[in-house]
């Protein structure tokens, strides 16, 4: 088994530093020049303000604040978008966490997403094995969603979720049907996307440490993914007179733990700084633009250009021009 099938990815990333240097922070852990990121002050999480590139984003504390300092946050699109970042440097998010752990980081919240397009798990499966018990387990409960649409009985299904563990404990596993949020999403048909299932792993705190420090040691994100799975989850053949802790391991779980090779750490750096409006533009008002540019043709008028004319950018957006029209290699140090 090939790896062609797994890449696994950081989606979700909280790193705390009990400093209030936060020059320091920018330049030797995020390494991106100030100038170049959006300032306001914003009172979140208990920070006054806060630096940011679009999803990329670098709260503060208030001075007298010694118990905060400062966080970094990126969600999975901030994720991906620094990758841009870490490429321009020739570096890895490994770099990145040692740069973290090295400046005495926290880690209040670490995602882990292990994208699989061969499917070696059908979780459908795993959530009927979840009904009947056949899984050795840390966790307590087990959650599904699965989706459809009102009225159409024979309409294709939305995609199913089995969650392992509690959101409110410090570390819980989410396992879906990516392409068919993808496509239910973007509103296309779910054949676009093809096979594609997504298991995340959320970790908290001390849980969260932990995973750094393993990725740290071994430099390969899919191992310890796959390895703290099966740390916590182990789904099994059993039948209800027999011993369950000695009942043989589900095949397809065997496969996808131990099958497939180890992966190296792919990274597919995307600007997206502006990205999700020029996606609104496309899908929210690109037909509306197009009938009054019609209009304008047959009636000789400019109605279109005026108003973009008119028009005028908020701060955000003039941002957001500035860092898609630069050269990202000049933005970091």
């Amino acid at each position: 088994m090939g790896n062609a099938y797994l890449e696994a990815k950081i989606d979700y990333i909280r790193v705390s530093f009990k400093t209030h240097d936060l020059d320091k922070i920018m330049q030797q852990v995020l390494h991106i020049r100030k100038e170049y990121m959006l300032h306001s002050e914003v009172a979140r999480m208990s920070y006054v303000g806060m630096y940011q590139i679009d999803n990329i984003h670098c709260y503060y504390a208030a001075p007298s604040d010694d118990a905060k300092g400062v966080l970094i946050q990126m969600s999975g699109q901030g994720c991906r978008q620094f990758e841009g970042f870490l490429e321009a440097r020739g570096k890895t998010w490994f770099d990145f966490l040692k740069d973290c752990t090295k400046h005495g980081g926290q880690f209040p919240r670490l995602d882990i997403a292990i994208d699989d397009t061969k499917t070696y798990l059908d979780i459908n499966k795993l959530i009927v094995k979840c009904i009947k018990n056949e899984v050795v387990t840390r966790f307590t409960k087990f959650n599904t969603n699965s989706g459809g649409r009102f009225g159409k009985i024979d309409a294709e299904p939305t995609g199913s979720t089995l969650y392992l563990g509690s959101k409110k404990s410090d570390i819980f596993f989410r396992f879906y049907e990516k392409n068919y949020e993808q496509a239910e999403k973007l509103k296309v048909d779910v054949s676009e996307f093809g096979l594609w299932n997504r298991y995340e792993l959320a970790m908290m705190d001390d849980r969260a440490y932990e995973a750094v420090k393993l990725l740290i040691g071994t430099e390969d994100m899919s191992l310890v993914g796959r390895g703290i799975l099966n740390n916590y989850v182990c789904f099994v053949n059993w039948k209800k007179d027999a011993n369950k802790y000695r009942a043989q391991t589900y095949r397809d779980w065997e496969r996808f733990l131990n099958g497939a090779t180890k992966m190296a750490l792919t990274v597919e750096a995307e600007r997206e700084f502006y990205q999700k409006s020029m996606n609104w533009l496309r899908n929210s008002a690109s037909n509306t633009m197009k009938m009054v540019q019609e209009i304008d043709k047959i009636r000789g008028t400019n109605d279109l250009d005026e108003m973009i004319a008119e028009a005028e950018l908020k701060p955000r957006q003039e941002h957001m021009m500035d860092i898609f029209l630069n050269d990202i290699k000049d933005m970091v140090i």
